[in-house]
């Protein structure tokens, strides 16, 4: 099999990645590596190499998958994963290994499943997107914060986020359903994972076709402390201050104020949005227990 391998250079962890490219070419894997400096460059890459090639690795973090998503899917070619980032929530939705090498052997094996990308307006997302607290983390989640802390910099950020945010009115669709009401934070899933493990919902999975949505009410810190462990498992139909739909298409509007909206924990744009789903657009590969 023949791999193009692509490493964000600007990762902490772009070093190891040589390690991992070391165990594809262990395993009789011909590998073609490109360090592309940003993100333009590797679409570029993916774009004119695509096809000579049979299958794409990216070692990178989930703003890199992100940010290639629309032209890895148009690439038609396997994905894998090397998850180099700080959060990995692609990486831990399909249950790769974050040590690189291990990720390594999930691509040498061969074991392939088709995966769902949600689509917020005309863009892609793998994981989630949120509005509200959410969206605002990645403003403190960012710079050394992030460096010095990893995953532990994610609730700090959120703290800080919460301190400033306010609620605000939106109006929710999904599949027929209409839900009205101040919110503090919303959540679109594709995939069940974001800000480093928090989960969506308990039943979501990243090729069951299916969006899940849940909004938080304005609620005080105590009482989201409160809701947090249900909130990070996804456990959240039981509890009065959260709204939880699931559906195709769902759409949300924020009269008043056009909110930001934040994309694999990337901002990308405002509301309104509506968010639909893109049912097995992308071939990847995953241990055996993912097959």
């Amino acid at each position: 099999m023949r791999c193009l391998v692509l490493i964000n250079p600007n990762s902490g962890r772009a070093q190891e990645a040589e390690g991992a490219v070391a165990s594809l070419r262990d395993a009789g894997l011909e590998v073609e590596i490109e360090r592309p400096k940003d993100l333009t460059a590797a679409r570029g890459l993916i774009k004119r190499r695509a096809a000579d090639v049979d299958a794409i690795v990216v070692a990178g973090g989930d703003g890199t998958f992100h940010g290639l998503a629309e032209r890895l899917v148009a690439a038609r070619k396997p994905l894998g994963i090397l998850p180099l980032g700080t959060a990995n929530d692609l990486a831990r939705a399909l249950h790769i290994p974050n040590d690189l090498k291990q990720a390594a052997k999930v691509v040498a094996a061969g074991r392939r499943k088709r995966i769902d990308l949600g689509r917020a307006g005309h863009t892609l997302f793998f994981n989630v997107a949120t509005i509200g607290l959410g969206a605002e983390v990645p403003r403190f989640h960012r710079g050394e914060r992030k460096r010095h802390l990893g995953i532990l910099s994610y609730p700090i950020s959120l703290w800080l986020a919460w301190r400033q945010n306010r609620s605000f009115r939106a109006r929710i669709e999904c599949d027929g359903t209409t839900a009205s009401g101040r919110f503090i934070h919303i959540a679109v899933g594709n995939g069940p994972n974001f800000g480093g493990g928090l989960v969506v919902d308990e039943d979501c999975r990243i090729d069951d076709e299916t969006l899940y949505l849940y909004a938080i009410k304005p609620v005080g810190l105590w009482r989201l402390m409160r809701l947090a462990p249900w909130i990070r498992a996804g456990q959240l139909r039981p509890w009065p201050e959260v709204l939880t739909l699931r559906g195709k298409r769902i759409s949300v509007s924020t009269p008043g104020h056009r909110r930001r909206l934040n994309l694999d924990g990337e901002l990308n744009g405002r509301t309104p949005r509506v968010f639909t789903v893109e049912p097995k657009v992308l071939e990847v590969f995953v241990p055996r227990a993912q097959v």
